[in-house]
């Protein structure tokens, strides 16, 4: 059978030639998915560059930020050090009031000490409750100074002053 040959030959070329064609619907059907799929992956890429150039912005604010507190804290502990220096300074002006208080509460003791003393002395004296001229030195610190009212006047140089008794009158008269 010559004419059967072509047939089945034929018969063959046509189901190559469906196959072939369901073959490329399916193609054709998953290169439309496939396109659909890159076309989402490149809105996907679109948004993660969007968000990396947005999370690359705040970084740089948050570097910014930073140096600004890195700043700050260079000059708050400037500050902090002068702040220092000065309590260190009055430390030690304090610790030089309070030695000087310390000599001044010593010398007021001494003094003290020194005028009880000498109010000892003095009361050891006798008085007899006569007049007597005694001659007194001059005051040169009160030259021409103001004397306060009812305090006898300086005398001057070699003058002759009178001692009286307490109860008959001042001490010391001009």
């Amino acid at each position: 059978m010559p004419g059967g040959g072509f047939a089945v030959v034929a018969d063959l070329v046509s189901t190559l030639a469906m196959r072939a064609e369901d073959e490329a619907k399916r193609a054709r059907v998953q290169l439309s998915t496939t396109q659909d799929e890159v076309g989402v992956a490149v809105g996907a890429v679109g948004q993660v560059d969007g968000a990396l150039e947005t999370i690359l912005a705040r970084c740089a604010e948050a570097a910014d930020l930073m140096r600004g507190i890195a700043d700050d804290n260079a000059a708050l502990a400037t500050a902090i050090g002068e702040i220092k220096g000065a309590v260190h300074q009055l430390d030690g002006i304090a610790q030089q009031n309070a030695a000087m208080v310390e000599q001044t509460l010593g010398a007021a003791a001494s003094l003290a000490q020194r005028i009880a003393a000498l109010a000892g002395h003095a009361g050891a004296f006798r008085h007899d409750r006569r007049e007597r001229d005694v001659r007194v030195a001059f005051d040169r610190r009160a030259n021409g100074a103001r004397r306060a009212q009812g305090a006898p006047a300086l005398a001057a140089p070699g003058t002759l002053v009178r001692l009286t008794d307490r109860a008959a009158g001042p001490l010391v008269s001009a």
